[in-house]
């Protein structure tokens, strides 16, 4: 049996009411945070990419506001979508690839 692959992806966000940036996509690395500011009509994107058989897990910590994450396939298709928890409680997403994918990712 082939062993099971692990990538864990980190975002560490906080909320502020900061002026809206230029959107631009930051690529994760495995183990990697992340920790952003994100003002209130802001959209974060990064990307993804998972070889076949991997398993990665995307966790955001809410720091003071609550966020929504949605995993989105390179034809911009929503794959799936988090928003269940509150400020201060993490929103996670296990995500496993059947092949070799790049995803989109999209922190509101």
């Amino acid at each position: 049996m082939k062993a099971l692959q692990i990538v864990v992806a980190l975002l560490l966000l906080t909320f502020s009411s900061s002026a809206t940036f230029a959107q631009q996509t930051t690529t994760l690395e495995s183990g990697k945070a992340i920790d952003k500011t994100i003002g209130a009509d802001e959209t974060h994107s990064y990307t993804l990419t998972l070889a076949s058989g991997m398993y990665g897990l995307l966790r955001v910590d809410q720091k003071g506001t609550n966020l929504a994450v949605s995993v989105l396939s390179v034809e911009g298709q929503r794959l799936r979508h988090a928003d269940l928890d509150g400020a201060g409680i993490p929103e996670q997403l296990p995500l496993v690839a059947t092949e070799t994918t790049q995803y989109r990712i999209e922190v509101t």
